[in-house]
């Protein structure tokens, strides 16, 4: 008598395709992270290469006018002036000539003249790390046309003043110009960076605003930062956690902040985080990036350059700095 196999010599027993999907899992768990280190390596990249292009548009600007862009006007203390952001002045630089030309001069960034204008997407002002394209809606606001890059004109009187008595920064001297940033024997002694806003917007009387002239920046362009990540803005992150509405609307002075032709765009050093961390603590107008353990940062020279979040407080005011007279590199 003779009996007939029925079971196929390539079929599996649930014993093999149990190790297969263990291996299989194995495989995945091992390969899941260099993935996405890689993902994020590339984000990085990206990042660093939307910035290197707003530095080339900078000098670009530069070199047509003989000096660097202002952060902003404002019609505060000039009222020839209107409110216009640095982001909208390199759009001619930056191959955006057409929404440039949009833009009515005469009028606020936010006035209804102006929509046409604003209202656009602008692909290298925007981080590829940001959970969030663009525009970006906050509740029932219209939707924000926002930039993950922002100029930080300064570093402010209180925060300078906490850095100093916790001995986590020593003091710099002012420049030896009338023109520059103050007196510091009348504790008037801005820590300003190279992008700051034009001398009409701080009052006649203001000694630090600019533009600045390539000149101006004493520290040498390569040993200072010009431009800065904000990422996420409207929506409200602290330290890489969104906190939800209603938040999020208050973020940078509200809708107007966030969006990238807003005068209140610009930002001022403030807060510091977990004893002596001056970047990625909240993006509430600070300097505030998705990257795990820092920020990109354009130099002066056009360069751009990761800075650890970690990074010593005196660094980081040396580099902030642009005619500080101190010198460091963290490179």
């Amino acid at each position: 008598m003779r009996y007939i196999n029925t079971r196929s010599p390539f079929a599996f027993t649930l014993v093999e395709l149990l190790v297969v999907i263990a291996i299989i899992g194995i495989i995945i768990a091992v390969l899941l992270p260099a993935v996405q280190a890689a993902r994020a390596a590339a984000r990085r990249l990206h990042c660093s290469n939307n910035l290197k292009q707003i530095g080339l548009a900078i000098h670009n600007y530069e070199s047509v006018n003989k000096f660097l862009p202002p952060a902003y006007y404002d019609n505060e203390h000039d009222k020839s002036a209107y409110r216009h952001y640095v982001l909208t002045f390199l759009l001619p630089y930056s191959e955006q000539t057409q929404i440039y030309e949009k833009f009515n001069f005469n009028q606020h960034w936010s006035n209804q003249a102006n929509y046409a204008a604003v209202w656009n997407t602008i692909p290298i002002y925007l981080c590829p790390a940001t959970p969030h394209g663009s525009p970006r809606a906050v509740g029932t606001e219209r939707p924000v046309y926002p930039s993950d890059y922002a100029s930080c004109s300064a570093i402010s009187h209180t925060l300078r003043q906490q850095l100093f008595l916790d001995g986590l920064i020593t003091p710099r001297a002012p420049p030896n110009k009338s023109n520059g940033q103050g007196d510091i024997a009348t504790q008037n002694f801005y820590y300003r960076s190279m992008i700051v806003p034009a001398r009409s917007a701080l009052g006649p009387n203001s000694t630090w605003g600019g533009p600045l002239q390539l000149s101006d920046v004493t520290d040498g362009l390569s040993n200072s930062w010009m431009f800065f990540e904000d990422a996420g803005r409207p929506f409200y992150y602290v330290e890489n956690r969104r906190r939800g509405n209603p938040y999020d609307v208050n973020t940078a002075g509200g809708i107007s902040g966030a969006e990238g032709a807003s005068r209140n765009a610009d930002l001022w050093v403030d807060s510091i985080c977990k004893g002596s961390q001056l970047m990625n603590c909240h993006n509430n107008n600070e300097i505030y990036s998705f990257h795990a353990g820092g920020a990109n940062f354009l130099y002066g020279d056009g360069s751009v350059g990761f800075s650890s979040e970690t990074i010593n407080p005196n660094a980081f005011v040396s580099l902030f700095t642009c005619n500080g007279n101190d010198v460091v590199s963290s490179r």
